[in-house]
């Protein structure tokens, strides 16, 4: 006979694992989205917006795709390596993170060059003030560089690319930053990019 305690144990444990169930389910949706929103960010008249938005959601759904491949293998629907799965998966994270940053980058240069043309020719020990100038004006900005910047460290530690592992509380930390950023661009639209 069990125990209280164990039976609420075995009812969290079944929870955990249909919310988990469902969670994949609607990331196998969203790969399909992704998808097919690459087909339109193609077509955008800005050749760095064009590359950096289409191969981030192409990037972004493999993620997903190989993602789901893992979740399957864990769970005995499929027999597949899962360590390389894993790997896959995390290296098309990094991959549409990194095109996430450059995006990032791009927009704060974009608002460097007009600060530029306002102000004249600004010096490079200026620069630092500049950005925090961009960041200040344009929120969007930086809470997108600032959620794309917690979250590269994820794939970055799991991948072992960095000179030490990070902590599981450091990347829960990381974890929780990047998605308060994701809720206020959900919440709040003046919040994300444009063209998102």
């Amino acid at each position: 006979m069990w125990s209280s305690s164990e039976k609420h144990s075995v009812q969290w444990k079944a929870l955990e694992e249909s919310l988990n169930t469902a969670r994949k389910a609607l990331q196998l949706l969203r790969f399909i989205d992704l998808m097919h929103s690459a087909r339109s960010s193609i077509k955008l008249d800005d050749q760095t917006h064009r590359y950096t938005i289409t191969m981030s959601r192409i990037a972004t759904s493999l993620y997903y795709f190989t993602d789901n491949i893992v979740y399957a293998a864990r769970i005995g629907i499929i027999d597949v390596d899962r360590h390389k799965w894993f790997t896959r998966s995390y290296r098309f994270w990094l991959y549409a993170l990194i095109m996430n940053l450059l995006r990032d980058a791009y927009e704060i240069q974009i608002e460097l060059e007009r600060l530029e043309r306002i102000h004249g020719r600004r010096s490079h020990r200026d620069l630092l003030a500049d950005v925090i100038d961009v960041c200040s004006s344009r929120p969007a900005i930086a809470v997108d560089t600032l959620k794309n910047t917690c979250d590269i460290f994820i794939p970055l530690s799991s991948l072992n690319h960095l000179p030490a592992q990070l902590s599981p509380r450091t990347i829960g930390i990381l974890g929780a930053i990047s998605s308060l950023c994701s809720i206020l661009q959900m919440t709040q639209p003046s919040l994300r990019l444009i063209p998102s």
